[in-house]
């Protein structure tokens, strides 16, 4: 029984050794590609909670977020609570255009709200800890808290 010639065995692990780094390769540069992207779009981003305003009998919170960026993005907002209530993430988004104002109702919210923090969504892991896709308001800059 013969066996495949040496040259003919090298050429064949050779041309396997180009392929898989072939694919390597295109699959890092897509993945980098992506990363960058996604950094560069919070790189622009630009949140500020303006204001708000609490009214204790309906127990609503009213939040004014201005996106002085350049890109849209959506937010979550988290309230933290003085209580045992602890931190609560709300289930609905806050939409805002790049360069816009948008207002927002929060409804049955504790009159123990310490402060209000809104997160961008659109700004994947680690960058939502950017400074520039979340902003902070405190219970001392709310009216009638």
């Amino acid at each position: 029984m013969k066996g495949v010639s040496p040259l003919i065995a090298t050429i064949m692990l050779i041309s396997f050794t180009l392929l898989i780094g072939a694919i390597m390769i295109g699959w890092i540069n897509q993945y980098a590609t992506g990363q960058r992207t996604s950094f560069q779009r919070c790189q622009n981003a630009r949140v500020l909670l303006q204001g708000g305003s609490y009214e204790p009998i309906a127990k609503n919170l009213t939040i004014v977020v201005y996106n002085y960026g350049d890109v849209n993005l959506r937010f979550t907002p988290l309230m933290k609570y003085y209580s045992s209530i602890g931190i609560t993430k709300l289930t609905d988004h806050i939409d805002v255009a790049a360069g816009g104002v948008a207002v927002h109702n929060i409804t049955n919210v504790d009159p123990t709200l310490e402060e209000i923090t809104i997160q961008s969504t659109d700004c994947d892991p680690p960058c939502y800890k950017c400074i520039s896709s979340q902003d902070v308001l405190l219970s001392t800059d709310i009216r009638g808290l």
